[in-house]
């Protein structure tokens, strides 16, 4: 009971804030006592409180590794996705160094139909003779433009796929793999709408170019001498059965044939309108033109076997037909091979390696953040921070308002010795004045540093609130820099 007694007694008389008017001023030594367990009272709240927010709180630490590997940046991207953060040591990177793609071209292209053997054994001095319907009149033509077709395609993809390595991907941040195979595929997707876009329109040029000027084909297609059922001459510019003339319609078409040599070949190039064929080449289409004729073909006889002994009776030679191709892209009986295979290319072979791109973006370091309980450590080293500030405001503004609270206590039930000056109403600009006078007189005795220095020692004072002065400065100097990199990061 003496040791509560005698610490009751120790509170009730500390004084923190003790002056040299402490011993002669009982007003002010009591000031200064209840200020001082006011001090202490609220302190203990603060530091509380603040103890139990920064207990409660998540801490944030960064994580720098250096010089990762890819099997290290992959854990970490499976861990840490949301905060992983690398940046690569090179921003360009072209995409020959990660990207590799390549065609597979159709196999006519590599076959032996666009041969100079299987040209030379189609040439014949009189094929112009022949039915214009008759497979013998435009095989050459049509297979030498195919050839034709073949290597056009293969120059162009091969200048498209220059431009497309050479390209520049910019990479300011490593990608992680299910990134990377998004944006390639987006890269694969563009080079191929590029490519057939400059395909379509090379060829729209062409066809165009051909039905706008009428050209007349040395083959004779638009326009053939036939003999009516009276023997008489006339020139017929549509043979086709379905009543369709070139001079006005360029998309005319027809069942390629082959007919009887006893009705298929006429000397003077004059022919009966009862022409019957006697086998069918199937897959090829005759028309107006033979870029026509091509472009609406779909080269099925080429895979038959029986129709390609046709040809070889025909011709007196020797071929084996196409391997059909396992790949969905083969030509159906209804598309034609222009437009039906993808301009000449069974697909595109492509690969995207993210190693390679890996290696060569090469991130100096990674840096990732965790977010946990706060420990000891942090808890400590934040509430000693926040005690130095609240000593320096709680010993300045306590004080203060204490001895502010008391005078106004004190004299609050005086009366005013003239009723007129109790009624009187000051001006703004009077009550402004007087509480910047307030303020000013507050600031410029302000002293954190009194001690037992007699009230008449004024040089002594003045050090001390001189000290005071300097102290509020430096800690603002320290504490706002401070404050502003915490609130902008």
């Amino acid at each position: 009971m003496d040791y509560f007694r005698r610490l009751k007694h120790r509170f009730y008389t500390l004084n923190l804030f003790e002056s040299a008017l402490s011993g002669t001023n009982e007003f002010q030594a009591s000031t200064e006592r209840l200020s001082t367990r006011i001090y202490l009272i609220v302190l203990l709240i603060s530091l509380t409180i603040s103890t139990v927010y920064f207990s409660l709180g998540m801490e944030i630490k960064t994580f720098i590794i250096d010089k990762p590997s890819q099997i290290t940046y992959e854990k970490l991207q499976k861990n840490h996705a949301s905060t992983l953060l690398c940046l690569c040591s090179t921003n360009t990177i072209p995409y020959r160094n990660f990207l590799s793609i390549s065609p597979v071209y159709h196999e006519i292209c590599s076959s032996d139909f666009i041969s100079d053997q299987w040209l030379t054994s189609l040439h014949n001095i009189n094929r112009t003779r022949y039915y214009q319907l008759d497979f013998r009149a435009t095989a050459t033509s049509l297979f030498q433009l195919l050839r034709t077709f073949c290597e056009w395609n293969k120059r162009k993809n091969q200048i498209a796929l220059n431009q497309f390595e050479t390209t520049i991907f910019l990479s300011r941040f490593v990608m992680s793999p299910e990134d990377f195979i998004k944006e390639t595929k987006l890269m694969f997707s563009f080079f191929d709408r590029l490519t057939v876009r400059q395909h379509e329109q090379i060829l729209f040029i062409v066809l165009e170019s051909v039905a706008a000027n009428q050209l007349v084909p040395a083959v004779q297609t638009t326009g053939v001498f036939k003999k009516d059922n009276h023997q008489r001459i006339y020139l017929s510019y549509g043979s086709w059965r379905r009543f369709c003339f070139c001079s006005h319609n360029g998309n005319c078409r027809d069942e390629m044939q082959l007919y009887n040599d006893l009705f298929s070949f006429q000397p003077d190039g004059i022919y009966n309108d009862n022409l019957s064929p006697y086998a069918n080449v199937s897959g090829f289409l005759t028309g107006c033109y033979i870029l026509y004729s091509l472009r609406l073909s779909n080269l099925q006889c080429l895979y038959d076997q029986t129709c390609v002994d046709l040809m070889k009776h025909t011709n007196d030679s020797f071929l084996k037909p196409l391997e059909r191709h396992s790949n969905k892209s083969m030509i159906s009986s209804t598309s034609g091979f222009i437009g039906g295979s993808d301009y000449f290319i069974r697909h595109w072979q492509k690969n995207a390696r993210y190693s390679n791109y890996y290696n060569i973006c090469s991130p100096s370091y990674c840096q990732y953040s965790i977010e946990q309980r706060a420990n000891l450590l942090y808890i400590l080293t934040n509430m000693f921070s926040l005690y130095g500030g609240l000593i320096m405001v709680y010993q300045i503004l306590i004080p203060i308002i204490v001895t502010k609270v008391r005078m106004w206590w004190i004299h609050r039930g005086k009366q005013p010795a003239n009723v007129d000056e109790q009624n009187e109403v000051l001006p703004i600009r009077t009550r402004l004045l007087r509480l910047f006078l307030f303020v000013r007189s507050i600031l410029v005795e302000l002293n954190v540093f009194t001690g037992n220095v007699p009230p008449n020692n004024l040089h002594e004072i003045q050090s001390e609130r001189l000290a005071t002065r300097v102290y509020i400065i430096l800690l603002l100097l320290i504490s706002l820099p401070l404050l502003l990199a915490n609130i902008f990061t």
